[in-house]
């Protein structure tokens, strides 16, 4: 009787089981994470042939590190540490990658060598949906002031109310198409950098990504009473390339909006009051509210009584007043008449051409002098006018550019 000994055909054979956060998602759409948040793979290689396997590589096609899960630097599935991957042995591996908006697929790849260095392979796919939270804001001020409830800033009748509205994405997914409108009409300009993208957008794409904050502006005559107008923005979410995005279930993702209201009052300018001077020496005082006053021929002693006032001034022989409260930047030397029939003066800058001439005493005071034919001509300047206190000793230097009226 003889005993034979069959030996089993050698059958070299691996499998890889790839899944994401615990789930053998080996079909779309897979478990659903939030944007933002952690995937993780993990990848199971068992041998299932019957002969040993050595140089086992797992990678991913999405460029994903798989790292082995060892202890000492053996696999935890290598039961006899032997670093070779036997029949009925299980190697773990894993890695990670950070959700981003959208359906998401991955491979992942195993390869090893038989005992006759002949190769063998294998791939399990796995899937996951990043599930967005898209969000938009939107800031609008009127001259400055977030001015949500009435009244908000008074502005004088006439004058221009800007608005800006500044829009934000506190979301996790981009936006595009981001419009900005107003309930009144008004006219939203997008403020842009040179290459024609918001001064907001960092990368220059166009899309409003998470934690940009885009500008824009818009204005208005402001008239009398009571105003409020409503900035509203709407966005469509998109990938990172532009790519609109779908809920799980196939169905577009409805675009986000969001509205912000501004108010302001139009405030009608008080009529003025007009205070007039005699043909000789006065003693003038005017009113807390706005004055026109012009003191005429002879020296005048002039106290406005607040800001916003005129000081006429209409002949040469008006000489001369003094001012004991002009208030620069606010208070005004009106030179139209005088200059217009008491000078050659036929346009232009009078003070570069020599027509008025002002000039500080340190902290005394401002003289104002009239040539009447100008630093060109042979005449000589007359004292118009001095302004008690006004100079830049003091802080409050004449500025002809908000002092003076021609």
């Amino acid at each position: 009787m003889y005993l034979v000994t069959v030996q089993e055909a050698p059958n070299p054979s691996i499998d890889i089981e790839k899944s994401t956060n615990g789930v053998d998602a080996d079909n779309p759409t897979g478990p659903v994470l939030p944007v933002g948040s952690t995937a993780t793979f993990t990848y199971n290689v068992e041998n299932t042939g019957n002969v040993p396997l050595d140089n086992v590589q797992v990678t991913d096609d999405r460029g994903v590190d798989v790292t082995a899960v060892e202890t000492n630097g053996i696999n935890d599935g290598d039961t006899n540490q032997n670093s070779i991957l036997d029949p009925g042995e299980t190697w773990q591996y894993t890695g990670s990658t950070t959700v981003t908006p959208g359906q998401y697929t991955n491979m992942g790849m195993v390869t090893a060598d038989d005992p006759d260095d002949h190769q063998v392979t294998d791939n399990d796919p796995s899937n996951h949906f990043g599930e967005v939270a898209p969000a938009i804001d939107i800031e609008k001020s009127t001259n400055g002031e977030d001015a949500d409830d009435p009244t908000g800033p008074e502005i004088t009748v006439g004058e221009t109310a800007n608005f800006e509205y500044v829009v934000t994405n506190p979301g996790d997914t981009a936006l595009a198409d981001v419009t900005v409108t107003d309930d009144q009409g008004v006219t939203v300009t997008p403020t842009e950098s040179g290459g024609g993208f918001n001064v907001g957008d960092t990368d220059n794409d166009g899309l409003l990504d998470p934690g940009e904050t885009w500008r824009y502006t818009g204005s208005t005559v402001v008239t009398e009473g009571q105003y409020a107008n409503i900035g509203e923005v709407t966005g469509n979410p998109v990938a990172e390339d532009g790519t609109p995005l779908t809920n799980p279930d196939g169905s577009d993702i409805p675009n986000v909006e969001a509205e912000d209201p501004s108010h302001h009052i139009g405030i009608s300018e008080p009529t003025p009051n007009i205070i007039d001077g005699s043909s000789g020496m006065d003693m003038i005082t005017g009113t807390p509210e706005r004055d026109i006053i012009t003191g005429f021929e002879g020296m005048d002693m002039i106290t406005g009584g607040g800001g916003n006032d005129d000081f006429v001034y209409t002949s040469t022989w008006d000489q001369l007043d003094y001012i004991q409260d002009f208030q620069t930047g606010s208070d005004r030397l009106v030179f139209t008449d005088l200059l217009q029939n008491g000078t050659d003066f036929s346009g232009g800058d009078p003070i570069a051409q020599g027509y008025l001439i002002p000039t500080e005493y340190g902290p005394y005071g401002t003289l104002i002098q009239v040539d009447p034919d100008g630093s060109a001509g042979a005449g000589f300047a007359e004292n118009m006018v001095f302004l008690t206190g006004v100079s830049s000793s003091n802080g409050n230097a004449f500025n002809p550019t908000t002092d003076l009226l021609i």
